[in-house]
């Protein structure tokens, strides 16, 4: 096991990575043998197919990823993570900042000649773009309200509906609720994402409980092997990781593992109602955990998305064996672009049942 710390808003906030002869998620110590993944077969690419260019011209466009992108860790030291000599990290980029004893020291701006201009910053520089200028909100390519009852969950933006199973419930006021343990779930359509690259998952829920690695949204695809065992790519977000009980973003390619943890543990108290996401800019490659409207955590991984976009995708369980979620989830968003802060921030004011 590599641990990685990450330095953030005043505190130090560890991470792991993963690396070894066999998969392991959650806890580090859950069989990685999937219990119902099914392997979509949208697209005839595997993962082991050679590799296509990416061209994501603008952040939320519609780009074509081959299905065979190397899943190579690639580590930022600005995003507080430290480069390990030992894990190979292909032509990564040098890194933007120094570490000395877990404190950040900036490198030194470059000199510039008498007259000559500052260059721009990049494109996309994380969450310190300036404010994008006044206009309306990305409108969600998949939208879930969870109204009525039954065992179906309409769509109100793309058409493609959900399906309540097992013990959970539709509870007539607006969301979908699970006991904590059982077999009930809420199976999303295989198409969640569509063709985006680029893209924004929010999920409105009120946990009951803080129980380990209970998940409010997984994705996992499965991919048979010439070795016997199943490559999984899984990406997913659990109200409470362990050991700290962070909300936690977790993201699986192959051996490689990624936890992003929140900078807080959540609330439990009143409606308890929260907000947990995931985005993804295919053009900086940069996966981000959101809390209540904020980018808390974010890490350089190249996600392999064209793989994701074929992933079972389901509420409220996970096929690994973790704890079905002890809660209710009132809203599931989509969006084919990544959100930046102030959009975020925007989105998580208006709640859960405006647009």
């Amino acid at each position: 096991m590599l641990a990685l710390r990450a330095i953030g808003s005043g505190r130090t906030i560890e991470r792991n990575l993963c690396l070894g002869t066999s998969l392991w998620l959650a806890a580090c110590s859950a069989d990685m043998t999937p219990s119902t993944a099914a392997s979509m077969t949208r697209d005839p690419q595997t993962v082991a197919d050679a590799q296509m260019a990416v061209d994501d011209l603008s952040d939320g466009g519609m780009v074509t990823r081959g299905a065979g992108m190397p899943i190579v860790p690639i580590h930022r030291a600005d995003a507080g993570a430290k480069r390990d000599a030992s894990v190979p990290v292909g032509n990564a980029p040098p890194p933007l900042s120094q570490t000395d004893a877990g404190v950040v020291t900036a490198l030194p701006a470059p000199q510039l000649d008498a007259g000559q201009a500052a260059p721009e910053p990049p494109p996309d520089a994380g969450s310190s773009l300036p404010p994008r200028a006044a206009g309306p909100l990305p409108a969600p390519i998949r939208r879930y309200s969870f109204s009525g009852a039954g065992s179906n969950a309409p769509d109100l933006a793309g058409g493609s509906d959900a399906i309540v199973r097992g013990n959970a419930l539709l509870d007539g006021m607006g969301g979908v609720s699970f006991p904590g343990q059982g077999d009930g779930f809420v199976e999303l359509p295989s198409n969640l994402l569509d063709d985006a690259t680029s893209f924004t998952v929010l999920v409105w829920l009120s946990p009951r409980s803080d129980a380990c690695w209970q998940r409010a949204l997984d994705l996992l695809h499965s991919q048979p092997s010439n070795a016997g065992t199943p490559v999984i790519t899984s990406l997913f977000l659990s109200p409470y990781g362990c050991p700290d009980r962070l909300p936690t973003l977790g993201y699986v390619a192959g051996e490689a593992k990624f936890h992003l943890y929140g900078e807080s543990a959540l609330l439990l108290q009143g409606d308890g109602l929260v907000q947990l996401g995931a985005s993804y800019s295919a053009r900086s490659q940069t996966l981000r955990l959101i809390v209540n409207g904020v980018v808390q955590n974010e890490q350089d991984v190249p996600v392999d998305v064209r793989t994701l976009q074929r992933a079972r995708s389901v509420l409220g369980r996970s096929d690994f064996g973790d704890p079905q979620l002890n809660g209710t989830i009132t809203e599931v968003r989509v969006y084919a672009s990544r959100l930046e802060p102030e959009e975020l921030a925007e989105v998580y004011a208006r709640g859960p049942d405006a647009l």
